[in-house]
């Protein structure tokens, strides 16, 4: 692992196309880091993650994402399906372990 890299990843939603419904009916965006999904949360494994993105095509989950604003994020939760198209995807990539401190504090900070 390269140095001033963390072990946490996490996913971040990859818009292929803007009539996804996550785009247009939810108003997601692409770059915005999944912290929870159906009962998926940050920490969790990819495999557990990956099995709730595959329900996404027949059923509505919670989602809950942030998206980075200035030098915050800013939280979002919906309840999202993706409908049939891949319009969408997914990517996990690793946190620098200064993201990490700013992402853990934030997560639990009393009014998150």
């Amino acid at each position: 692992r390269a140095k001033g890299i963390s072990r946490l990843q996490v996913p971040y939603l990859h818009i292929l196309d803007k009539s996804s419904p996550l785009y247009g009916k939810s108003g997601l965006r692409d770059g915005d880091r999944i912290v929870a999904l159906g009962s998926w949360r940050l920490g969790g494994s990819e495999e557990a993650f990956a099995a709730q993105w595959k329900k996404l095509p027949q059923t509505t989950l919670p989602i809950s994402v942030l998206r980075p604003a200035a030098d915050s994020f800013v939280r979002i939760e919906k309840t999202v399906s993706t409908g049939n198209a891949p319009l969408e995807e997914y990517h996990f990539y690793a946190l620098t372990k200064d993201e990490q401190a700013f992402l853990e504090n934030y997560l639990n900070a009393p009014d998150k």
